[in-house]
């Protein structure tokens, strides 16, 4: 598998796909976008207007780690530059889930790509994107039984 780095658009619209796939209800609730580390479920991150470049940062460098894993050459994390740039636009939910795909197929070459802070944020997007598009609601799709699937009574 080969890696490269994502451009800083790639970046610029993971952090604005957290910022629109956010939970309905209270509006206290409602544009915080939060993801608990792995390692320690206690210390949770979150995104808001003053962290979106620090984010954004910390998504390249992980992207930068594992390309260098790959290639065996040492990568500078603080040799990146970045700077949050909206991208104005609203994502789909396929949008948003192949935005979070394409990421993580570049950054997980590292052994320990399931314990970094970037993975972390990963999975909690992608289960924010996944909320969003399937409203609790359907509830009748979480519970699949013989009736629901119209197969009657089972003998």
């Amino acid at each position: 598998m080969s890696a490269y780095m994502v451009d800083d658009a790639h970046i610029d619209a993971l952090v604005d796909i957290a910022k629109q796939f956010t939970r309905p209800g209270p509006a206290v609730y409602r544009y915080k976008f939060y993801w608990a580390a792995q390692r320690n479920p206690f210390r949770s991150h979150s995104l808001d207007d003053q962290t979106e470049a620090a984010i954004g940062r910390m998504l390249l460098a992980e992207n930068a780690r594992s390309v260098g894993h790959r290639y065996r050459e040492v990568q500078d994390p603080a040799a990146l530059t970045y700077v949050y740039r909206p991208t104005k636009r609203t994502y789909t939910p396929a949008q948003a889930l192949m935005a979070i795909r394409g990421y993580e197929y570049q950054a997980c070459e590292t052994d320990d790509w399931d314990q970094s802070e970037a993975h972390d944020f990963c999975r909690a997007l992608f289960r924010r994107v996944v909320d969003v598009a399937i409203p609790q609601n359907d509830m009748d799709y979480w519970m699949l039984t013989d009736r629901f699937l119209g197969r009657g009574e089972v003998a």
